[in-house]
């Protein structure tokens, strides 16, 4: 035979139900809010955590572009590859896509290139013009990896102008006017050596390679003093004006805009534009090194930001159920405690050392005499009033 609940122990299981239910409902829109929070900041996380990747990644490769575009005018020239520097650029390269190059997609990409760059650089050429052809070819690769990592780390899409347009400096400007500088270099090297044959086609490349390096110089530079006026941080602008500058002076030496290219008229000094041109490279290299810092630096404090909002967030959840909890919990305690009716105080009992004891005797004795029914006999002796 099974025992009814008694009324304490349902109301009990109410309390708690009620008390339950209420936590539930309470922490549902913190947990919603939450939840908004935690996937905005995670995405943040990831998508700079991918652009920094892509930052790092571009540091020796833009190298190797830079070593390639030397190699390039070396073989035009007749000179020697110089093997060692090609390696020790490999080797950057193989150390960095061996710790990222997987997250970025980039280890295929970067076999098939290593491969293309061992291949063209232990050729050996006859003639000046298929070694230009080569080079300019295996630079386009180059240039194309440049681009994919820009692609599949998604800095190409950054959203803060101080980031987009450094990137736009170190990935997109700086890699171009390098490998435009030295093919606009070598041509001039072979529009001289070749007076007769071909003249007018490289004129055409050389005219095209010399716009080239104008346009893409004033796209950096204009997006660079973008970058310098949006940005808040301390070390930007001050990390890369002087690199801007001295990039600029050899940008004017190599190309400067007044200069007219007419193909019935050209007077070029092949050892002066190749002087220029190694200025070029050496500054541009310079910027880039200080843009891709800069970029890497920028995308660190983000990271940074976005792990203590992230911390801020879980601590301030558990804070919001805590508090709930603890409400819940009191409340209702505190309810009953202010149910309870005070407890009232006995009577006091009459003074004297025996009175007490008799007093309460005979109170007891005439209430049980009473509630039989049976009359009490009159006190002995009377009243003192009655004598």
């Amino acid at each position: 035979m099974s025992v009814p609940p008694s009324a304490s122990s349902i109301g009990r299981s109410r309390r708690i139900t009620a008390a339950v239910a209420t936590v539930v409902i309470l922490s549902v829109p913190m947990a919603v809010l939450f939840g908004l929070l935690w996937g905005a900041r995670t995405a943040d996380y990831k998508s700079n955590s991918a652009e920094r990747r892509g930052a790092r990644y571009l540091m020796p490769v833009t190298q190797l572009i830079s070593t390639l575009t030397g190699q390039q005018s070396a073989t035009v020239r007749g000179r020697s590859v110089d093997t060692a520097a090609v390696r020790r650029d490999i080797a950057g390269v193989d150390a960095i896509d061996k710790q990222i190059g997987v997250q970025l997609s980039m280890s295929d990409r970067w076999a098939k290139l290593r491969q293309s760059v061992l291949t063209v650089t232990g050729r050996s050429f006859a003639d000046p013009g298929d070694a230009y052809t080569a080079y300019s070819e295996l630079l386009d690769k180059a240039i194309a990896l440049v681009r994919e990592v820009g692609d599949t780390s998604q800095l190409i899409l950054d959203p803060q102008l101080d980031t987009y347009y450094v990137m736009n400096a170190a990935m997109l400007r700086i890699p171009d006017v390098i490998v435009d500088g030295g093919r606009y270099s070598d041509l001039a090297y072979l529009v001289v050596q070749r007076k007769q044959t071909g003249q007018v086609a490289q004129i055409a490349q050389l005219d095209t390679a010399r716009l080239d390096v104008t346009e893409s110089s004033t796209d950096l530079a204009e997006g660079l003093e973008k970058a310098f006026d949006a940005t808040r941080s301390e070390t930007l602008g001050p990390a890369m004006l002087r690199e801007l500058d001295n990039y600029r002076t050899a940008v004017d030496a190599l190309a400067p805009r007044t200069a007219a290219l007419r193909p019935s008229s050209l007077q070029l000094d092949p050892t002066v534009i190749g002087n220029a041109q190694e200025d070029l490279q050496r500054t541009a290299l310079d910027l880039d090194k200080a843009a891709l810092g800069q970029l890497d630096l920028l995308l660190g404090k983000r990271i940074s930001a976005a792990e203590r909002e992230l911390a801020a967030a879980t601590v301030a959840l558990l804070l919001g159920v805590g508090l709930v909890v603890a409400g819940v919990v009191w409340l209702p305690a505190r309810r009953r405690r202010a149910a309870v009716p005070p407890a009232v105080p006995p009577p006091p009992r009459p003074a004297g050392r025996h009175g007490e004891r008799r007093a309460a005797d005979s109170v007891d004795a005439r209430e049980l005499v009473a509630s039989s029914g049976l009359a009490l006999p009159p006190r002995r002796g009377g009243t003192r009033a009655a004598r």
